[in-house]
């Protein structure tokens, strides 16, 4: 089994009360607002049961693109955040890349290698699914999803880009329970492998869970003021609306292949 050892070390406890209002009211919005996201309400999960398998494994592939650009658009944010001093929240990012490319996954795999957690995806879709998610092909709204993350995480304003990178966490769970459960409806429960469980639980729960929570944490040092606040909220939304345009045209696409 591969273990997936999560650094995660705050919880809800560490944030205050106040503070943690702001938060929670921001991922309500998200479940509230944005079906893309609502493990409930997305248009494929809506709609499984008029889907055809191959519908849903395109759309399986066109969501790997996003973990596997994922640490380069968390370099990009980096470097905005660090070039205005958000050092607290830097090293906290650092450390969500460092474990997203296994360096904290010790006994990842039989032979104890260290393995990037999009290689444990895409060896986990091979053989659960003879899928190798790393030949599939961008589709052009996929495309252009990446880059307006891209274009987001690269604005020149460090309370912007904070709620960018906070909303890609949060949204990272309830996507992964989509994509979870798209997997589970192509598949008998007999051909599911223990470590496809492990993977999506142990990132569905402590993992991105984690990084969710200590990333509130170490943007409450820097959102200082209602200005910081409504910047940090624009990024956050922007991205979410970025999300649903994606999921939207997917679908839509989709459909009529």
């Amino acid at each position: 089994m591969y273990i997936l050892t999560q650094t995660c070390k705050t919880n809800d406890a560490s944030v205050p009360e106040t503070d943690r209002t702001f938060f929670e009211t921001l991922d309500k919005e998200m479940l509230a607002n944005y079906t893309c996201v609502n493990p409930n309400q997305n248009l494929f999960i809506k709609n499984l049961q008029s889907l055809t398998k191959h519908q849903k494994i395109a759309a399986i592939l066109q969501y790997t693109h996003l973990p596997k650009t994922i640490i380069s658009i968390f370099v990009d944010s980096i470097y905005v955040l660090d070039f205005h001093g958000f050092y607290n929240l830097v090293t906290e990012l650092r450390i969500n890349i460092r474990e997203e490319l296994g360096e904290f996954a010790n006994g990842a795999n039989p032979k104890n290698i260290r393995a990037p957690h999009f290689s444990l995806l895409r060896s986990i879709i091979l053989k659960d699914m003879n899928l190798d998610i790393h030949q599939s092909a961008a589709e052009k709204y996929t495309h252009q999803f990446l880059l307006k993350l891209k274009q987001c995480v690269n604005r020149d304003n460090p309370y912007y880009v904070s709620g960018v990178v906070y909303a890609l966490e949060s949204s990272a769970i309830t996507e992964l329970q989509i994509v979870k459960r798209l997997i589970q409806d192509i598949l008998s429960p007999r051909t599911l492998s223990a470590r496809f469980t492990f993977f999506f639980d142990s990132h569905i729960g402590p993992i991105e869970t984690g990084h969710k929570h200590d990333l509130q944490e170490n943007c409450l040092e820097y959102l200082t003021s209602d200005i910081h606040r409504r910047h940090f909220e624009s990024g956050f939304k922007d991205v979410l609306e970025i999300m649903e345009l994606w999921w939207d045209s997917m679908y839509h696409s989709l459909l009529t292949d």
